[in-house]
């Protein structure tokens, strides 16, 4: 071009999406893996070891910065394996991030005690919220929309002359119009925006037709009925969700001895310090400094309790049972009787700071070199001291959406 040239390039970027000949993800991933690692070591300065901001905060920026970050273009784009592998193991330090777990606890809990879904999970429910918006859409109004197929179940009966065989003219032989309701063939391949809306057939259910999403945009739409407040567009978000924590809850395989279910949404006691709330994730998951929890620094050392010499030191004896803190237990958990997902202990506000300074004097759960034995002592920890931490004042928030 006016004597000047210009050499190919192998990458190509186009509004934050990198695409290479063969289209492959890779290199659009390997960005935006980068990128994230960036943002990652950034604000990682705001959580040093032992103190920082509460955990819900740091969950807030994982769920708001990172994961935005992370997954920009999941929508369209997904993963191969190895690259899957490699945004895998970023989103696992960030949920230990989050959590302040210590590294050998298992993955399905790590995600379920950072309250944030497996990546997996996550992207597919990204790409369903993108075609929620297709087939939700106008079509008057939407260049992506009008080139559905005529069979999507839409209020309106617009459709681009596009829609159906002169789509085909120029393509792929293999190229086929994937109608609704129909299971995707494996003999041929179907047009890419047939492939993104046909991820929300599970919403559908008995629906004669999808909630269009503001109808009032569009003149002659404004003749419809408008959707009742059970079945509109927003409806359809939380059946998303739904789907996503029904797909978290069955494919997450915990020991039997955990008992928490996942959630979309920090549970409250994230509001504490950023050290007690760790005690209280690594005491939950199995693997912390109790006795009883087996992990890199005591993998081979005896789980009875080193005070009592009577139990093993796990997270129900040294809060409930142990009988040397008999009378701190009847000043702070006067009627606590259970640490399970189902014990009323997790629903307030008020129990969950009396149980964090209950930790916080009897040094549950603390590192064992964090207060060396006395001289002479024959018990592995010394006495704590007053009140080396404090919870910071109980805080109530809403749940956050992901879309």
């Amino acid at each position: 071009m006016d004597d000047l040239y210009f050499s190919p390039k192998d990458e190509v970027r186009w509004l934050g999406y990198w695409f290479t000949p063969s289209l492959s993800p890779n290199a659009h991933f390997s960005t935006r893996l980068s990128l994230a690692q960036g943002a990652l070591d950034t604000i990682n300065r705001l959580s040093p070891p032992g103190k920082g901001l509460p955990p819900f905060l740091y969950h807030r920026l994982a769920s708001s910065l990172l994961a935005p970050i992370l997954l920009y273009g999941a929508h369209l784009y997904t993963p191969f394996m190895r690259m899957q592998d490699k945004l895998d193991f970023f989103w696992h330090r960030v949920q230990r991030w989050v959590t302040n777990c210590l590294s050998s606890t298992p993955i399905p809990i790590l995600a379920i005690e950072a309250y944030l879904p497996p990546l997996i999970l996550l992207i597919e429910h990204l790409q369903r919220m993108a075609a929620l918006r297709v087939v939700c859409s106008p079509p008057e109004i939407n260049p992506a929309s009008d080139r559905l197929h005529k069979s999507v179940p839409n209020r309106s009966s617009y459709r681009s002359p596009l829609c159906h065989l002169s789509l085909l003219v120029k393509l792929n032989p293999a190229l086929r119009p994937l109608r609704w309701r129909t299971s995707r063939a494996t003999i041929c391949k179907h047009l890419p925006i047939d492939e993104i809306a046909h991820r929300t057939l599970p919403l559908l259910k008995e629906r004669p037709f999808f909630p269009l999403h503001n109808p009032q945009l569009v003149p002659t739409l404004s003749v419809l009925q408008a959707d009742p407040p059970s079945d509109s567009y927003f409806t359809l978000k939380k059946e998303s969700r739904a789907i996503l924590l029904l797909h978290w809850t069955s494919l997450a395989h915990t020991p039997p001895d955990y008992t928490y279910l996942p959630s979309l949404a920090p549970h409250p006691y994230m509001g504490l310090a950023k050290f007690l709330a760790g005690r209280s994730h690594q005491m939950r998951s199995g693997k912390s400094y109790l006795a009883a929890h087996p992990s890199w620094y005591n993998w081979d050392t005896p789980s009875t309790c080193p005070r009592c010499r009577a139990a093993a030191e796990t997270f129900d004896h040294a809060v409930l049972h142990w009988e040397a803190r008999c009378r701190l237990r009847e000043s702070f958990l006067p009627t606590l009787t259970s640490l399970d997902a189902t014990s009323p202990l997790w629903s307030s506000d008020h129990s969950i700071a009396t149980l964090s300074r209950f930790i916080s004097l009897t040094a549950t759960g603390f590192p064992p070199d964090m207060f060396p034995p006395s001289p002479g002592s024959t018990i592995a920890h010394s006495p704590p001291p007053s009140t080396p931490f404090s919870p910071s004042p109980r805080f109530r928030f809403a749940s956050v959406e992901d879309d």
